[in-house]
């Protein structure tokens, strides 16, 4: 705490007096750690914890976009007219729907044009391509070599703004929040949006569409991180903390941390449950309202999100398979905005909900008969807090190296062993892992296809492995 009372003595109540450049990150180096002083509010419940955190989240929502204000008004324009960056693929020039070809010897990436195929022009509510509530990566990358408006999706902030609205009233945070996030997605959006697009809204956009977004694939699993986090938040806030699950910090890279849930169980109106993140279990067909499930042994819950200020209702399909019992003609308990309210029944293995203006149903669902392997453990204690240390290892013969860690797994899967050669495709077609588990005589694996890497199951987190790399076959 002495440290964080010197950091906002020199980050907060004295103010920069040297200019950052156009380089450094807007959301690391522009605006003061206001997620930490957030996350130690949370900690200590210190008032001048969450006054810090307040103050310095502002200087991020004054990097949001805000101008011109989204409205119905209908606007035209062409979704694929863009002058991207060209990307690697191999030894090719490659962005997908836009190019596939050789490159030139001691080619380099190139702004120009590319021979794109045109999508014809579409007229759209204006809001649904609006860039109000989108951050800015830096200020070099909001305006790169004349291609301007390059704002960002990765707005993995959101959540933890929706934590301050929830701790401050503070109405602009909540705003700024659902602006980066709501109506943004059906999949992986990609990163930068340069002008107005609707490509990136399509279900299939990162598989089948024109990369009109810059698609970093290694920014999925963090990006899937921000909006599991922003829907539990959501229903955090909503449910005044009545509906609660434990959280872990995962510090990704530069700001794209958020805070897990499902390492340990929480509460659902004060009934022990586990966050679930299943397809089928309960499902809705509207995109207006969100659903986020948990569960236990023997309960299924359902909450459902408006996200619009109209009155929505909508059947809740169930999946009796894997809730483990017959559902049809069962009672549905009901609490809507947090009050107890009439039951439903389910009929032909659904039961419509309506869901009030911008909020909130949950449905529970009791006699069930849930099995989830990980879920068997009855508190966070049960499982490791330190970070086990990756090994690395040269390969004989091999310009690349392998690395290897011991990984600790919920019960009942206890452990394993993982190890993976740390090289592109063309450098691994085939490798052979030999081991050796507490002294006993040495096995080996093989991996038969890239990527070269291996998973050893033990049977104890504390027994003794010796493993090696015998073989590394090139790839073609």
């Amino acid at each position: 705490m002495h440290e964080a009372d010197l950091y906002i003595a020199s980050h907060l109540q004295r103010l920069p007096e040297k200019d950052p450049g156009d380089e450094p990150f807007v959301n690391v180096t522009y605006t003061p750690n206001w997620e930490g002083l957030l996350e130690l509010y949370e900690t200590t419940q210190e008032s001048r914890y969450l006054t810090a955190a307040r103050t310095a989240a502002y200087w991020l929502v004054a990097t949001l976009w805000t101008q011109p204000p989204a409205s119905n008004a209908v606007q035209e324009f062409h979704p694929v007219d863009l002058g991207p960056y060209r990307f690697w693929k191999g030894d090719r020039y490659f962005r997908r729907g836009m190019i596939d070809e050789p490159s030139p010897l001691g080619g380099t990436t190139s702004l120009q044009s590319l021979p794109v195929k045109h999508y014809p022009p579409v007229t759209v509510p204006a809001w649904e391509v609006s860039n109000v509530g989108l951050g800015l990566e830096a200020p070099f990358t909001y305006y790169p070599h004349k291609l301007a408006d390059w704002n960002i999706l990765m707005s993995t902030w959101a959540p933890r703004l929706l934590k301050l609205y929830q701790y401050t009233d503070d109405d602009m945070f909540l705003m700024a929040a659902r602006n980066a996030t709501i109506g943004r997605l059906v999949n992986y959006p990609g990163y930068y949006v340069h002008m107005y697009t609707d490509v990136y809204m399509k279900p299939n956009y990162p598989l089948t569409e024109p990369d009109v977004t810059s698609n970093y694939y290694h920014h999925i699993p963090p990006f899937t991180a921000y909006v599991i986090d922003y829907l539990f938040s959501d229903v955090e806030l909503r449910s005044k903390n009545a509906i609660r699950f434990p959280t872990t910090r995962q510090d990704g890279y530069v700001w794209f941390d958020n805070n897990l849930r499902g390492y340990a169980p929480g509460t659902v109106y004060g009934e022990p449950a586990w966050p679930w993140l299943h397809k089928t279990a309960a499902s809705v067909a509207s995109k207006n309202v969100d659903l986020v499930l948990a569960h236990s042994d023997d309960k299924l819950y359902a909450m459902l999100m408006n996200q619009t200020p109209d009155q929505q209702s909508i059947p809740v399909q169930f999946d009796n398979k894997v809730l483990g019992a017959e559902i049809e003609g069962r009672t549905l308990r009901v609490w809507r905005n947090n009050e107890r309210e009439e039951p439903l029944t389910i009929q032909q293995g659904q039961a419509t909900v309506t869901v009030p203006a911008m909020g909130m149903v949950v449905l529970a669902l009791d006699g069930l008969h849930i099995d989830v392997p990980t879920h068997h453990a009855s508190s966070a204690s049960q499982f490791p807090q330190k970070p086990l240390p990756l090994e690395e290892q040269s390969i004989a013969g091999s310009r690349w190296k392998a690395v290897g860690a011991r990984i600790s797994l919920a019960s009942p899967m206890k452990s394993e062993l993982y190890v993976y050669i740390a090289a592109p495709e063309s450098g691994c077609s085939s490798a052979e892992l030999a081991y050796s588990i507490a002294g006993a005589a040495e096995k080996r694996l093989k991996a038969s296809s890239y990527p070269c890497e291996f998973s050893l199951p033990l049977a104890s987190s504390s027994d003794d492995v010796k493993w090696r790399i015998t073989e590394v076959i090139p790839g073609p």
